[in-house]
């Protein structure tokens, strides 16, 4: 079995001439895998519907034993790791997490061994961690999106406006009067139209 957690291979012994020197273990492995999905109850129906929202991410949980002179320093560094939050490579051949090449540390307890030198033993909680599927806007690109976004909104809200107004005029006093109801729609929307897309802007 082979787990390794930033290039840190948690389940592996060295030895020397003198027996092992570097020992590490892992025991009470558990994998949890399982699907979201939201129940709908639907009138005059025995049961319910379940929507399938896709799959949890797989959450990796087990205990361990590191002893060595390496020991401590070892796990400082999963425990530097875990305070910084980010998510770490991850490769092992257990069943169920081929596809798992990065998680976070959820959880992470050591517990020091009194009167057992450079022997520790902890529990770790790992989940799975997937990179988001859109990218991270910049504050400029943001931007830039909420002015385009305004721009077309702005527009089409106008020119709605403009036909219903011309269309009205036009019923009511013939095409000519509607084209000029048009030209003076047009000359009054220029005035407000700049105003009105840096307030849809500041929504943002």
């Amino acid at each position: 079995m082979k787990i390794e957690l930033d290039g840190i291979k948690l389940n592996e012994s060295k030895e020397d001439a003198s027996g092992i020197s570097d020992g590490r273990n892992i025991q009470n492995l558990n994998i949890t895998d399982k699907r979201n999905s939201v129940p709908h109850d639907l009138p005059g129906m025995m049961g319910s519907v379940f929507q399938d929202l896709g799959r949890a991410a797989v959450k990796i949980s087990f205990d361990g034993v590191i002893s060595g002179d390496n020991a401590k320093t070892l796990l400082e560094s999963i425990r530097g790791k875990f305070q910084k939050g980010d998510p770490v490579p991850f490769n092992s051949d257990l069943s169920g997490t081929a596809d798992i090449t990065k998680v976070l540390i959820d959880d992470f307890h050591v517990i020091d061994n009194a009167g057992n030198k450079n022997r520790y033993n902890y529990s770790i909680v790992l989940k799975e961690y997937k990179e988001p599927p859109l990218k991270s806007l910049s504050p400029e690109s943001l931007e830039s999106a909420a002015a385009g976004w305004a721009e077309g909104m702005v527009d089409k809200i106008l020119a709605d406006a403009k036909n219903e107004a011309v269309g009205y005029v036009s019923s009511k006093l013939g095409g000519e009067a509607g084209k000029a109801a048009g030209a003076a729609f047009d000359m009054a929307a220029n005035k407000g139209k700049s105003e009105a897309k840096d307030g849809l802007k500041s929504l943002f």
